[in-house]
Formats: C-alpha cells, sequence, structure tokens
C-alpha cells in the first residue's frame, strides 16, 4: 500500500488557506489541493508533513503545528489529512507547481479545485474529530 499525506495550512486568523495547483498526477493537473506528497520510508507521517510542506512552500514548520485531522483511503492507498494554523509569511513557490493563499469564504466557488476540498476544508476550519473517507479519482 502506498502512504501519503496532505496539509492545509490556515491563517491564524483562520481567513486564508495556502494551496497548490498541481503540476501531477495528470488527474490533478491545474487543480488546487493541499501541498503533500508520498510518506517515505522510515519516516512518520506528521515528518512527511513537515517535509513536504517545507519543500513545496519554503516555509518551515515543526511536527507540533500539525494535526492530523482524518484519512481518505482509495485505489490510490491512504492519505492523511493535516491542518495547520499559523503565520503564512515566508511563503513561496518552490517546486514547479504554483502557491496560491486563498480566502476561505472563496473556497466553495473555485472551479480548479479538487472536489472534495469544498466540504474538507470547511471542516478542517473547525472540526473536532477524526474522519475517514474513500475516494476513488
Amino acid at each position: 500500500m502506498k502512504y501519503y499525506v496532505v496539509g492545509f495550512r490556515f491563517d491564524e486568523a483562520r481567513q486564508q488557506v495556502v494551496l497548490i495547483e498541481k503540476n501531477r498526477p495528470e488527474w490533478q493537473r491545474g487543480k488546487l489541493n493541499g501541498v503533500g506528497g508520498k510518506v517515505e520510508e522510515e519516516e512518520t507521517n506528521s515528518e512527511a508533513m513537515v517535509r513536504e510542506f517545507e519543500e513545496e512552500t519554503s516555509l518551515k514548520t515543526y511536527v507540533d503545528e500539525w494535526e492530523e485531522m482524518g484519512e481518505i483511503n482509495g485505489d490510490f492507498g491512504e492519505l492523511k489529512v493535516f491542518r495547520s494554523i499559523g503565520s503564512l509569511e515566508g511563503i513561496k513557490t518552490n517546486t514547479d507547481e504554483i502557491i496560491n493563499i486563498i480566502p476561505v469564504n472563496q473556497i466553495h466557488k473555485a472551479t480548479n479545485i479538487i472536489d472534495n476540498l469544498k466540504y474538507i476544508i470547511p471542516y478542517l476550519l473547525y472540526g473536532e474529530r477524526y474522519f475517514v473517507s474513500y475516494y476513488d479519482k
């Protein structure tokens, strides 16, 4: 089984969220998603989240800044979903994919977003329970 992480960093006022315009995998090309990627061998999910976020946004975060909120399972493997609330200062594109800081109140209007994020992002703002979901692309 393959293991992945995806994280959503909100500003301290919970009014903005960091999303990335994906180039890969192909089914996500041109769509907004959270920041994340594959969990490497010998790495915890939280460590993978910290590494992926820094690789893609240049912002150094720490394991204790990320809260695991849920998981999405499917034919692709298992995806752990994280949230973080803190400063967005210093975030910049660090790969060939484009970083976007989106107002949370505009997520429902976005046409180029992974569909289930219109529900997941509002939940991540205030949800306190762990969720489990199944998703096929």
